[in-house]
């Protein structure tokens, strides 16, 4: 059995096809701004960028989220060294201590990554300035949002590091991809 479709449908269909890739990323609720990079990412397809983060002072900031999409999304930071030319970034002159908690709706901790951020689990592309660094794999590293579900998002700088002036960084969470 053959199917034709009728030419008439095709802007109709191309149109739904654009609001459901980019449906989740329309839906969600709160701080930040949550990039979709469409089913076609192999990795990272959902990245919430929620601001830069400073290392030279303590500091705690606060973060809601709402209606993310139900993907493992990884907490963590990346980091990027203006000084070394494209060079990548040093583990060892990032040694501020961060923590990061998510709790639920009833309060209810669901992740915490705390530590020196050099004893974190670091991505970086060989030749790159940038690295994004995260708690690792542990039961309290990630988390899949609930449908409807809303979650507080703390992150702290407990022991700063005034010598990283060099260094930007924000605070992301990343999710999805194909691979």
């Amino acid at each position: 059995m053959k199917c034709k479709l009728n030419a008439r449908f095709l802007p109709l269909l191309a149109i739904a096809a654009i609001a459901i890739a980019c449906g989740n990323a329309r839906s969600y609720q709160g701080d930040g701004k949550l990039i979709d990079d469409a089913s076609s990412a192999a990795t990272d397809r959902y990245i919430l960028d929620l601001g830069p983060l400073i290392f030279a002072k303590k500091s705690s900031a606060q973060f809601h989220l709402s209606e993310l999409p139900r993907e493992n999304f990884v907490p963590g930071i990346e980091l990027a060294d203006m000084s070394r030319g494209g060079m990548e970034v040093d583990k060892t002159a990032v040694s501020a201590t961060v923590l990061i908690t998510i709790v639920d709706e009833q309060g209810k901790e669901i992740v915490q990554v705390a530590g020196p951020l050099s004893t974190w689990t670091w991505s970086v592309s060989r030749g790159s300035n940038v690295a994004f660094v995260y708690g690792g794999y542990g039961p309290k590293a990630f988390f899949e949002p609930k449908p409807n579900e809303r979650y507080i998002m703390q992150v702290a700088v407990t022991d700063p590091n005034p010598s990283t002036q060099d260094i930007s960084a924000r605070i992301l969470l990343k999710s999805g991809g194909w691979k």
